[in-house]
């Protein structure tokens, strides 16, 4: 799915916008989508996942930088990406903090396994089987991994940024909890399918906002 900042702008604290916000300035631009397909409980992808990740670098045309996390299957997605991208871009080392498999060790217990089971997407489980103070440590985590990103991006650079689900979206939440509570939260920013993803833009004051893919909704919160 190739991404897009197209859609309304919803103001938050810190911007307000009527429509896309202007591209001068957006300084700098994260694609954080979750990883390719996984096989099985193995730290890899399929080779559907692979030829799915090449499919999705066949299309990029913005991406300059890259980034991963410290699980094999990120690395790997990136490596297939990069093989459709076809071209040069820098390759950050791997960032912490967007989960790793320690901490989804710890988050997928029996509980979670059968939340999961039952219907419940990754982030809903989450927050049923843990607690909200919990995951919120969890979530400043892969906050702090976005924002180690952005710090090491110049003004302009276009990343896509491979981790998981539910890391990246929650990195959204704590973007989106000045402006609307856990439970408003709209479901597909709560779920994501392999190689979907959110995007992250940093602003020239500042400001970190998030949209999806296709554009829809975009928040603002003063980082």
């Amino acid at each position: 799915m190739p991404f897009g900042r197209e859609g309304i702008c919803l103001g938050g604290p810190s911007t307000k916008f009527d429509h896309e916000p202007p591209s001068e300035e957006t300084m700098k631009t994260i694609n954080a989508r979750r990883h390719s397909i996984r096989d099985g409980q193995n730290d890899q992808i399929t080779p559907e996942g692979i030829a799915l990740a090449v499919a999705e670098g066949k299309k990029d045309k913005e991406t300059n930088v890259v980034a991963f996390g410290p699980a094999y299957r990120t690395l790997m997605t990136i490596v297939a990406f990069l093989s459709g991208l076809a071209r040069q871009v820098r390759i950050l080392p791997p960032v912490f903090g967007l989960g790793d498999n320690d901490l989804f060790n710890v988050v997928a217990t029996p509980e979670f396994r059968a939340a999961v089971k039952a219907g419940n997407s990754f982030f809903n489980a989450a927050l049923m089987v843990h607690g909200r103070e919990k995951v919120r440590v969890w979530a400043q985590q892969s906050l702090e991994g976005l924002k180690s990103i952005f710090a090491q991006l110049e003004d302009g650079d276009v990343c896509t940024a491979v981790f998981h689900t539910p890391s990246i979206e929650w990195a959204a939440w704590l973007i989106l909890e000045q402006n609307m509570g856990i439970e408003d939260m709209p479901n597909h920013l709560k779920s994501l399918n392999e190689m979907d993803g959110l995007v992250f833009l940093q602003l020239d004051n500042g400001t970190i906002v998030v949209c999806t893919s296709s554009g829809s909704k975009i928040i603002a919160e003063r980082s």
